[in-house]
């Protein structure tokens, strides 16, 4: 090809705007896996259904809107406002960033039920005995501390930052301001 000649055009998703996503083609597992998945959401249905009286299921349903208006009204806008306020810096703070939010708020989910301390009763000590709540901030901010210096190391190798003897990575001087 000469280099005047230009490449083929892109057939990527994003064609255009620069962005390069390409369509992969799924393939037998990725549609047996998503079969399987269908096949277990159907399983659990008919089980939640057939193993309960009719009230029962009533405060299934009524459990499932819940959760779906709190991942409407709460979840999504925090989440949305999270990516906005990111959005606002460069790709070395903002990789750790969302890195630690999501881990943060995973960990947040899981732990939710012996944060707020459910089953635990006042006759038994020794059931749910450890301040979960302390732990759980101790996690983010031990997860914090590492999105820290994952954001210092990603922001000097992304200007070329400097080892320890005041030299870049090269081994030259680093050029100042001038």
């Amino acid at each position: 090809m000469s280099p005047s000649a230009s490449p083929a055009p892109s057939r990527s998703f994003a064609a255009g705007q620069g962005r390069g996503i390409e369509r992969t083609r799924r393939g037998v597992v990725w549609w047996l896996v998503v079969a399987a998945g269908w096949a277990l959401m159907v399983w659990a249905i008919i089980g939640l259904v057939g193993e309960q009286t009719g009230g029962q299921v009533r405060s299934w349903v009524v459990w499932l809107v819940a959760v779906a208006v709190l991942d409407d009204v709460v979840l999504v806008p925090f989440a949305v406002l999270i990516g906005v306020g990111l959005s606002r810096f460069g790709p070395s703070i903002r990789r750790p960033a969302r890195w630690a939010a999501a881990t943060i708020g995973v960990v947040a989910l899981a732990t939710l039920p012996i944060v707020a301390r459910f089953g635990a009763s006042s006759d038994n000590d020794s059931l749910l005995p450890l301040p979960a709540g302390r732990n759980l901030v101790l996690i983010a901010v031990a997860i914090v501390v590492v999105a820290a210096g994952a954001t210092v190391a990603l922001s000097r190798s992304a200007r070329g930052g400097t080892r320890g003897d005041g030299l870049t990575s090269d081994g030259h001087e680093p050029k100042g301001d001038g």
